[in-house]
């Protein structure tokens, strides 16, 4: 079936479903936008071949991934059975951030805890590392507004931005505080080298005075200072603490950042972390 065809049927089916909330039926239009976007990137970088026509059903699904949050697009890349399909969701969707509510109030938090590297209360880490995520958020503010419009790591840079933002919230639910789930963007795109343009040039770049170098490299500090953080917090929490899965995620999502970091330096690393 012609794909736009096969779109506009699922978009169809959709809205008439039970499945979808108000919300996520009136963003329906832009989700189809977003997986066409998607098809269009992903096989400009030959990453997936050209698609003229696709099923109903798969096309349900794709706009489903774009509408739900990150751990439910394993699923919906599960029930494609399409190799090129599970290729593009995974292209697409991977880097899409979420605020899933996680972070409870520590009720038990001994001084001293000596299980760790630290002679201190894990509430004394969360605060420290609430001060490395506020950093961070100031620092990727700073790159956007320093950023071209079509800058090909916008994209990527305001993902990781509100990485830092849900990190946040989970923090400050650990210490009781109640804050609202963060609402999710779709952001796509994938960290590239732009060492050798005007990233090296010394100008004024978004709050400072400075190359856009040297605002990845405070950035690449910032994330290394937050994973020690983590792991030293992973270490003085039981295993079985509710919290744990909570900081071990945030950990590997600072390992991510630091990934793609440094490919905008031109740095060959393994491939982004896919959770």
């Amino acid at each position: 079936m012609p794909i736009q065809t096969s779109f506009a049927k699922a978009v169809d089916r959709l809205s008439r479903s039970w499945l979808l909330s108000n919300k996520e039926k009136e963003f329906l239009p832009k989700a189809v936008g977003d997986v066409l976007s998607a098809f269009s990137k992903a096989a400009s970088k030959q990453q997936v071949q050209e698609v003229d026509d696709i099923s109903t059903d798969a096309a349900a699904c794709l706009i489903r991934a774009s509408l739900l949050k990150r751990g439910t697009v394993v699923t919906a890349r599960k029930q494609t059975g399409n190799a090129i399909l599970s290729n593009l969701l995974s292209i697409a969707f991977k880097v899409e951030a979420a605020d899933t509510g996680q972070g409870t109030a520590i009720d038990n938090d001994p001084f001293p805890n000596t299980k760790g590297l630290y002679t201190s209360q894990v509430t004394t880490l969360v605060n420290m590392a609430i001060g490395d995520e506020d950093h961070a958020i100031a620092v990727y503010d700073a790159m956007l507004k320093a950023l071209d419009p079509d800058d090909p790591n916008r994209g990527v840079l305001e993902e990781l931005k509100f990485d830092e933002q849900v990190h946040e919230r989970v923090l400050l639910r650990m210490l009781g505080n109640e804050l609202p789930v963060l609402e999710t963007p779709l952001t796509l795109g994938e960290a590239e080298s732009e060492y050798e343009s005007s990233y090296k040039k010394l100008e004024e770049r978004g709050d400072f005075y400075s190359s856009f170098t040297d605002l990845v490299n405070m950035a690449i500090g910032d994330e290394r200072h937050a994973i020690a953080t983590y792991s030293a917090i992973l270490q003085m929490l039981d295993p079985v603490d509710l919290n744990t899965p909570a900081i071990d995620k945030i950990k590997s999502d600072e390992k991510d950042h630091e990934k793609k970091l440094l490919r905008m330096l031109g740095e060959k690393t393994p491939a982004p972390v896919e959770m």
